[in-house]
């Protein structure tokens, strides 16, 4: 019984013959400008009819052979999280302001006679305050004007309402304000002059401020900066282009992904620092093949996190000059192009 290959030959009636390659002699003048003669990037008609040796289109490259071997890295991406929430936009401080007014408009009036004693000097302190303060109120002649005028700016204030709130609190004493900033001016001159002064006690609790002395200062070696904002460590190798790149180095021995990670901190960062690494698999990689002999280079980006401590690339062993912890933004200033092109999905928009 014939086989089913001899079966389907015999029903289209296709015979296999030898190739009939075209001769050069057959192409017209008018594209022998698209004939190559190097001929040594071709690889052997037998094994690919299609391929016709001697007609190749100029255009088209020579590409080099891809290495056989390659030499495994294992980088580090380590990233201090956010500290603080983001700064609102306008429009989203705007619909904060909004809910505050509506939520104003809707609670009952504040029934100061259960707080303090009518004819009292706390009593006569929070009318004082209150009038002075220009608080809007939900319940007086102008209950109507419950929105924001073209460019007033009042809701957006930067010390977060702390100023407001220490002129409407009420204390009970004859303390003032300006008695407060009196007593704090004159401790901060007889600390300068190495005198003995005492703390003086504020009206209430004044929050940190969001952008903190090394963010004034631009310190990119500290990690109180940006603080609504990812920080990661980059380090300056010292070689003739003097790169900025995450801290990287070979595997050794057997070493898997993340050994070799743990180990490249140490080696770049020292052992001050106390880091989790988020997992065992790589976040990305990135492969170069431009060794002339014939050995690639794989680089795998592992993830981590510090929780404390500082980098201190004091006595460190992989050859570091220099590191900074940047944001996704000022990182694509200080890396070459190519270079921030793998990297940039792997680090957070904030």
């Amino acid at each position: 019984m014939p086989s089913i290959e001899e079966r389907i030959l015999k029903i289209t009636n296709y015979s296999p013959g030898p190739l009939q390659l075209p001769s050069t002699n057959s192409v017209k003048p008018a594209c022998m400008r698209y004939i190559s003669t190097t001929t040594t990037s071709v690889a052997d008609p037998t094994a690919d009819p299609a391929i016709i040796p001697g007609i190749i289109p100029n255009h088209i490259p020579h590409t080099r052979p891809a290495p056989t071997v390659h030499r495994i890295a294992s980088s580090v991406i380590i990233s201090r999280s956010p500290m603080l929430t983001r700064d609102l936009g306008a429009f989203e401080a705007s619909y904060y302001f909004y809910q505050r007014r509506l939520n104003d408009r809707l609670q009952l009036p504040f029934t100061r006679w259960f707080y303090f004693k009518k004819g009292t000097l706390a009593d006569e302190e929070w009318k004082r305050k209150q009038a002075a303060a220009e608080k809007y109120n939900a319940y007086g002649p102008r209950q109507w004007a419950d929105e924001l005028l073209v460019g007033d700016n009042k809701h957006m204030s930067e010390d977060n309402g702390y100023q407001y709130l220490v002129d409407t609190t009420v204390t009970g004493e004859e303390e003032t304000l300006s008695t407060a900033i009196a007593r704090v001016e004159a401790a901060k001159e007889a600390e300068a002059k190495g005198e003995a002064f005492e703390h003086p006690t504020e009206i209430i609790s004044k929050p940190f401020p969001r952008v903190t002395k090394a963010g004034l200062e631009n310190d990119t070696k500290s990690l109180d900066r940006e603080m609504s904002r990812t920080l990661y460590l980059l380090v300056k190798t010292k070689n003739k282009r003097d790169h900025w790149r995450f801290p990287q180095s070979f595997l050794v021995e057997n070493e898997n992904l993340r050994e070799g990670a743990e180990r490249t901190l140490r080696d770049a960062a020292g052992v001050n620092m106390h880091t989790w690494f988020v997992g065992n698999v790589p976040i990305g990689h990135r492969v170069h093949d431009t060794n002339t002999e014939n050995v690639g280079r794989k680089v795998f980006f592992m993830k981590a996190r510090i929780l404390a401590g500082q980098a201190d690339l004091t006595d460190n062993s992989l050859g570091l000059s220099d590191f900074q912890w940047l944001t996704k933004q000022e990182i694509e200033k200080v890396v070459g192009k190519v270079y921030f092109g793998f990297v940039e999905h792997m680090l957070v928009a904030r």
